[in-house]
């Protein structure tokens, strides 16, 4: 086995896990990768690629599936788990009042991890008391001067579920870390799909739970981009502080099968006009004529259809 994939699995039990229920169910082991080739062949696909612990994508496709599918792996939490989850949740977001304003992302995850540090004691772990033997416990939460017993696994699990869903993408989290993820389309529920750099549209196994789920994330994400959508603000357009494009419908009312969006994703580092030039989008007389245009504050226009590279060129 690669010595990098011995690594993950030690590092991320859920992992092992996924991979022996694999293996149980179709008899072969996926291969680790940390890049994908271009001339991936989606009907004798097997891959895992890390894309930051503890997430993994596992592509895999066969001639009689004829085509690929995208397998998201991230911890899971059990119910109990899930219980201390919403009280440890809770506990943060009430202590985050006497807080200052965080500044920037940076501060506000060593904010996150001072608050949780502040309402857990890791340990040997421990049930939460039955809600039949203290009446409302989730509701008036554990009394601020007591904490939520974790073990170790519990705390990294829970860790990651806080900044996912504060700080994150909540449960398209795996596939935003994706590389070579382009666009997401999904529409009610479970119904997620990329465009994949290399495989095109793909459907994934990601799902919103509920469409009480899916509203409250769209929610979420619509007051990230400052365009908070309602019954009678059902549409909104804006872009993530990540760079992102987001076009949200909210409300079956107007989308018969249920909530939708779509989102376009832009690589961290943009790209490059000499990447441009080397692939046939620009050759060197329009780049140079773009840069003394520039150089000399004239006005651009950048018209075409979708997907044309309007955004990849300005950005470039």
């Amino acid at each position: 086995m690669d010595p990098e994939f011995q690594k993950a699995l030690q590092r991320n039990p859920h992992l092992g896990v996924y991979i022996n229920e694999f293996r149980q169910k179709t008899g072969s082991v996926p291969e680790f990768v940390v890049s994908l080739s271009k001339d991936l062949d989606e009907e004798n696909v097997n891959l895992i690629l890390p894309v930051g612990d503890p997430v993994f994508i596992h592509l895999y496709g066969t001639a009689e599936l004829g085509e690929a599918f995208y397998y998201t792996i991230e911890p899971k939490l059990t119910l109990n788990e899930k219980r201390k989850y919403d009280v440890i949740m809770n506990m943060i977001l009430e202590k985050s009042s006497n807080e200052p304003v965080p500044e920037s992302e940076a501060d506000l995850k060593a904010l996150i991890s001072k608050l949780i540090d502040e309402s857990v004691d890791i340990g040997a772990g421990g049930d939460l008391p039955d809600e039949d033997e203290k009446p409302g416990l989730l509701q008036k939460l554990i009394p601020t001067q007591k904490k939520v017993p974790l073990d170790q696994a519990e705390y990294n699990k829970i860790l990651y579920y806080i900044e996912r869903n504060i700080i994150g993408s909540g449960p398209i989290e795996p596939i935003i870390r994706d590389p070579y993820l382009e666009d997401i389309h999904s529409i009610g529920v479970n119904g997620v799909f990329i465009v994949h750099k290399i495989l095109g549209m793909t459907e994934t196994d990601l799902s919103f739970g509920d469409e009480a789920g899916l509203d409250q994330w769209l929610r979420s994400m619509s007051e990230r981009i400052g365009r908070p959508v309602s019954d009678a603000k059902p549409i909104a357009d804006g872009a993530l502080p990540d760079g992102s494009r987001i076009n949200i419908i909210y409300s079956p009312d107007i989308s018969r099968r249920g909530s939708s969006f779509t989102m376009r994703k832009f690589s961290e580092v943009p790209v490059s006009i000499i990447q441009l030039i080397n692939w046939g989008a620009v050759n060197c007389d329009m780049a140079a004529y773009m840069w003394m245009l520039l150089e000399n504050g004239m006005s651009i226009f950048f018209s075409g259809e979708t997907a044309s590279g309007k955004t990849t060129m300005l950005n470039a």
